[in-house]
């Protein structure tokens, strides 16, 4: 889904270069696992891995993923629409 995403979507971005390379960094921490992988577990190894929880939001927001704020329907996360 992510390689999908950088062909489709990311040339189409502000800044195409640095979004195709936060997407091969994402590709490359979730190489080989399932939907069923992301669990707290790894969302904090994930947070771990680019060195803080704000470096990781930042670059899945770079990437098109849209977090949604709790609004009595929960939280989550989502692609961004165009």
């Amino acid at each position: 889904m992510i390689a999908l995403y950088a062909q489709d979507k990311a040339p189409e971005t502000a800044r195409p270069r640095a979004t195709a390379a936060r997407l091969q960094r994402l590709a490359d921490f979730f190489k080989g696992k399932s939907v069923a992988y992301v669990t707290p577990t790894s969302c904090r190894a994930f947070a771990e891995w680019w060195g803080s929880e704000q470096a990781a939001r930042r670059a899945l927001e770079s990437a098109g993923i849209e977090f949604i704020a709790e609004n009595g329907g929960g939280t989550g996360v989502r692609l961004r629409k165009k």
